[in-house]
């Protein structure tokens, strides 16, 4: 098995000799070019000196002309590939970042919370130090949108999980295709919106039609008849002004559909670009797994290649931007009426490749997710693990697990193993011993398990399920509900999800803070008792040692699991492990009078 840190520092000394390879290169350039600048001048001394008769002054004078500029080209494609590499080293320099666990400074998501947003809350799923954060890699709008769907909601199916599951297993290993994707991927400029705004030019309704067809075939040929006739002085030059009226007015009358066109597409011409890029990589790239094959499958067609295809959208959106050009502009669109010329075109291509243009986008989006994944397998593989998928019994069976977010040196790790529907697992403990933090594992490692990643343990079983929670309530001024009322709210969706959704596990922390004591221990009970005539799987984190008791009403159901705190030397030590039971010792009260918040008793 590879080491990351090893990989990535052997893969940044080999770019860090091409760089010096091509800085060297472009080095002997610039002194090419000024030695052939130079040349040139003393050439033309020479030419004019001679008064421009000696033929091998002018002979030369073209051969360093053509070097001058062939040095000049040369020097470009040099420079593209420096700046290829200096992306492929700010790529492998992040990966060192996000194995150190350094990479707060990336993109958090938040833009995507709105997706689901009392479950992004409850388990940090966007912001600073969030599960997207440490996955992103997407260089797409559409991939980073895909992956934040992903962590939010995901597929049940167990043969699909387990297809992703090989699908990551393999990208992880394809080392130099994730860097070309994500190096690719670091000159678009997408706004976001370039599939949205493709997707409503798709449904517009073409402007060219048959009368249009006939006219911009007809136009051109005419044109070309009168400038042959005005050439053999047949007629005169001043006829010109009738198909130059003629285009003016054809033009102005379809000016909004061009412009509506250009302003639907051509902005995105380079994002296009791009993708007809990263779809070649993904043609091009030799995949085993079913998962990643099915992807590819998207991009075949019957004619040609999804990649030619849109390479193919990108030229006519880049010679779109011609009517940018007044002198091109005139000149083009009195002799061929040549904005109409690219509807016709691009229609055309609409024509062609609508029906399948979108299964290519959303390929694409989902390779972009899935890279992401794949740099997590790879970068923790020494601490990862692909989890079993098992349908019965309901449940999970964790060895060793541990919190994907937290550094491996911080990192306590804990062995879980409870199956069965009903089940209520009760967490106890004191303020700060861990249990926040165990329930956030479990969920961020089920996250991860569903979209076919590998999980934080040694060992990992679980049932597919979709998650409901109640941890971060927050009241609402502007809808005049209380704490109390929106944690009623929340309550109320857990238990109709629950009703319609069987394969689904409960977790529930600190419920019903915003009552008296009495209420909220009746309360948190009832709903306990609830949950199991629905037959449900919950975990639910208390404060409230006498929920534990239930164990021995429901003996076979509730299971009793706490986190200690000792007091060593006048101070509270957390060991964050796991054990049976239900916790006895609490700490508000000491950390109280450590903080010099109460006096000492």
């Amino acid at each position: 098995m590879e080491k990351p840190v090893l990989h990535y520092a052997k893969r940044l000394s080999e770019l860090n000799i091409e760089q010096k390879r091509l800085a060297r290169i472009s080095q002997y350039f610039f002194v090419l070019r000024l030695v052939l600048f130079a040349s040139l001048i003393v050439n033309l001394i020479w030419i004019i000196n001679t008064n421009g008769e000696r033929m091998l002054a002018w002979y030369l004078g073209a051969a360093l002309v053509t070097g001058f500029l062939l040095v000049i080209k040369l020097n470009h494609t040099v420079n593209v590939k420096r700046n290829r590499i200096q992306n492929l080293v700010d790529i492998n320099k992040n990966e060192q970042k996000f194995i150190d666990h350094q990479y707060l400074s990336f993109d958090g998501g938040d833009r995507f919370v709105d997706l689901n947003p009392k479950f992004a809350s409850d388990f940090e799923i966007f912001g600073k130090g969030s599960l997207y954060q440490y996955l992103n890699r997407s260089v797409t709008f559409a991939g980073a949108k895909r992956l934040a769907q992903k962590l939010c909601h995901w597929d049940l199916d167990s043969k699909t999980i387990e297809q992703k599951q090989q699908a990551v297993a393999e990208l992880s290993n394809h080392h130099q295709f994730m860097e070309a994707f994500q190096s690719l991927g670091l000159v678009s400029k997408a706004s976001g919106y370039d599939a949205d705004n493709l997707k409503k030019w798709f449904g517009a309704a073409n402007t060219i039609k048959s009368k249009e067809k006939m006219l911009l075939i007809a136009y051109p040929l005419l044109f070309a008849i009168i400038t042959l006739l005005v050439i053999a002085s047949l007629v005169n030059a001043s006829v010109y002004i009738f198909p130059i009226v003629v285009a003016l007015l054809v033009l102005s009358r379809y000016k909004k559909y061009v412009d509506e066109a250009h302003d639907k597409l051509g902005k995105s011409a380079k994002v296009f670009e791009v993708y007809s890029a990263l779809v070649r990589l993904m043609e091009n790239e030799p995949f085993q797994s079913p998962y990643l094959k099915s992807l590819q499958s998207k991009l075949a067609g019957e004619e040609q290649k999804a990649s030619t295809s849109i390479k193919r959208l990108f030229l006519l959106l880049n010679r779109f931007d011609y009517r940018y050009n007044f002198l091109v502009n005139i000149l083009f669109n009195t002799s061929t009426l040549f904005e109409l010329q690219v509807l016709q075109q691009l229609e055309r291509w609409k024509d062609q490749h609508q029906q399948k243009a979108f299964e290519w986008f959303d390929a694409l989006a989902e390779m972009d997710a899935l890279i992401g994944f794949g740099r997590f397998a790879f970068n923790n593989n020494s601490v990862t693990t692909y989890p079993k998928v098992k349908a019965h019994p309901f449940g999970i069976q964790a060895c060793s697990l541990g919190h994907p977010l937290i550094p491996t040196s911080k990192r306590v790790d804990n062995n879980f193993d409870c199956t069965g529907k009903p089940k209520v697992v009760v967490v106890t403990g004191a303020n700060m011993a861990g249990k926040s933090t165990f329930l956030r594992t479990i969920a961020t490692n089920l996250i991860l398990a569903h979209n076919g990643g590998p999980v934080c343990a040694n060992d990992f079983t679980f049932t597919p399920c979709s998650i409901v929670s109640s941890i971060n309530i927050h009241d609402s001024l502007a809808q005049n509900e209380s704490y109390f009322y929106a944690e009623l709210l929340r309550i109320r969706e857990i238990i109709n999800h629950v009703t319609s959704n069987p394969n689904t596990m409960v977790i529930l922390d600190e419920i019903l803070r915003g009552t008296n004591p009495h209420d909220k221990q009746t309360g948190s009970m009832g709903l306990i008792e609830k949950l199991i005539k629905l037959n449900a799987f919950t975990l639910i984190a208390t404060h409230d040692l006498a929920i534990g008791q239930m164990e021995k009403k429901y003996p076979n159901i509730v299971q009793n699991k706490c986190f200690e705190v000792e007091l060593e030397n006048d101070e509270l030590v957390f060991d964050y492990k796991l054990k049976d039971g239900i916790s006895q010792k609490l700490n508000a009260s000491f950390l109280m009078q450590k903080m010099g918040i109460i006096d000492k008793q």
